[in-house]
């Protein structure tokens, strides 16, 4: 016998739907949307998608893909550079 321990997800309060929210450590976590990563930064979707071929990890759910914001920060700081 195989026992399985499901997490249920209860709906947020104060928020008009839950798209772009995940749970972690029971925690929910808000995800950025590639709209809203290529306005961040001023991109274009193109350059993003070179972006998660190379170096920025992606949650992907069926055909969407969603940013962690701490990912987009460590993506700063690694490409920050001082003279």
């Amino acid at each position: 016998m195989i026992t399985y321990k499901v997490k249920t997800m209860t709906t947020l309060d104060n928020q008009p739907n839950n798209h772009g929210v995940i749970m972690k450590n029971n925690e929910l976590q808000q995800l950025l949307t590639v709209p809203k990563v290529m306005e961040h930064f001023g991109i274009s979707r193109t350059t993003l998608y070179l972006l998660t071929k190379t170096e920025l990890p992606f949650v992907k759910v069926r055909n969407r893909k969603f940013f962690r914001p701490e990912d987009i920060n460590n993506l700063i700081k690694k490409n920050y550079h001082t003279p």
